[in-house]
């Protein structure tokens, strides 16, 4: 944890961290496409002879897992080893447990989930670290950094869905498991010959912006919003369903409207971020404003509209959530990277993302909601955005230096 390795321009780092980072993607969201496919596939023809609700369930547990390892390979990267080499050894294990499904399918499928998840467990979080470090003593530019990252998330999920599960139903699921394994390779070889281009400066060297019990606190407010906010998307998903199949709305051009939107959105995004200083607490409130408005379509859609009105309503919310989102996740990420507990910066991004499992299991536990909880949603996310703005307010006139960090 003591490497360094300062970097003159941040550009080049970013380059090889995003390279690695859209191959482990596409290879990450490949093995999800056809995992559920492949479990219920029978032994004797290549796949895990399981029941379909044997299949599910063991692709649950994977997910779950991904994320609690990625608290351990957060933690290994904090405490332990360099982060560098802690996101090559996640290409390499990932690798390791791609290539056991695809050389022995039915044998190995425990194991190999095992594997893999603690791959993606150590390569998720740290890679996300090493992103802000490129840009650690110009963090007004880790709000474009962040964007980016979302953006090529966005793109690797969009490859891999439409090729690996291409690939594995017309030729085998071998295949696509030893395609996903020459992507990672592919990422572990990027690291490698890139390292001299990553800034490596360990956080220990970086004065703290606030102090570490408060920076918890921070942490703790952005897990609770992002919590908060894919809770009541989520739970509400079922109702939005109907709402689109009562309007004739074609679920697939709607998803296409949104894909479209936090593309053309997203790059615009990124070049004014990287380009203008916005305080990043006041994107955060658009983002949350945004949410709110969404919410409000979805409301007067739902009073009772005309065929084309609906539509027309439910198109509308579709873009502002897709904006929405553009300008509350990176974000989100950006302030967990300059307010969160620097000692602990990889470990913090890792609980953060484990705010979308607690969402899930919010709903799970409480069940689907319906258009009585619409009011509730616009009341508690128009309160956030109220309270933020409170908060600059407050901040800028007795705590100039909280300010000033927010400014950045």
């Amino acid at each position: 944890m003591t490497q360094t390795n300062k970097i003159s321009n941040p550009a080049s780092g970013l380059a090889i961290l995003f390279t690695a980072q859209v191959l482990e993607r596409i290879a990450y969201y490949g093995i999800r496409s056809i995992l559920v496919l492949f479990l219920i596939k029978e032994a004797a023809d290549g796949g895990g002879g399981l029941s379909r609700e044997e299949a599910f369930h063991l692709y649950g547990v994977f997910t779950v897992a991904v994320y609690l390892m990625s608290i351990g390979g957060g933690l290994l990267s904090d405490l332990v080893l360099s982060r560098l080499k802690v996101a090559t050894l996640g290409v390499l294990v990932f690798a390791a447990g791609s290539t056991m499904f695809a050389l022995s399918p039915s044998s190995s499928v425990l194991l190999s989930l095992l594997v893999m998840s603690a791959g993606i467990g150590l390569f998720k979080p740290t890679a996300t670290s090493l992103l802000a470090i490129q840009f650690y003593d110009r963090p007004e530019k880790l709000d474009g950094v962040f964007t980016t990252h979302i953006l090529l998330v966005n793109v690797s999920a969009f490859i891999a869905a439409l090729s690996i599960p291409f690939i594995a139903e017309t030729y085998s699921f071998s295949l696509g498991f030893y395609i996903a394994t020459v992507l990672l390779i592919a990422a572990c070889t990027v690291l490698y010959f890139g390292k001299d281009k990553v800034n490596c400066t360990s956080f220990l060297e970086i004065p703290e912006n606030v102090p570490v019990t408060r920076g918890i606190k921070f942490l703790c407010l952005f897990m609770l919003l992002s919590t908060l906010y894919w809770f009541s998307y989520e739970s509400m998903y079922p109702f939005l369903s109907e709402l689109k199949q009562y309007s004739n709305t074609n679920s697939l051009n709607m998803q296409m409207v949104g894909t479209a939107t936090t593309m053309s959105v997203g790059v615009l995004c990124c070049i004014m971020w990287f380009a203008i200083r916005i305080n990043s607490w006041l994107k955060l409130c658009i983002g949350l404003l945004l949410y709110t408005l969404f919410w409000l379509f979805i409301g007067y859609a739902n009073s009772g509209q005309t065929l084309i009105g609906l539509a027309t309503l439910l198109i509308s919310a579709e873009i502002i959530f897709a904006i929405s989102e553009l300008f509350f996740t990176p974000i989100l990420m950006s302030l967990v990277a300059r307010y969160g507990p620097k000692r602990f910066i990889s470990t913090s991004f890792a609980l953060f993302a484990f705010a979308g499992v607690v969402s899930n299991y919010v709903v799970g536990s409480y069940g689907e909601q319906n258009e009585s909880s619409i009011p509730y949603f616009v009341a508690i996310f128009g309160f956030a955005a109220i309270a933020i703005l409170i908060y600059m307010i407050i901040a800028s006139k007795k705590e100039p230096s909280d300010i000033e960090v927010a400014n950045t």
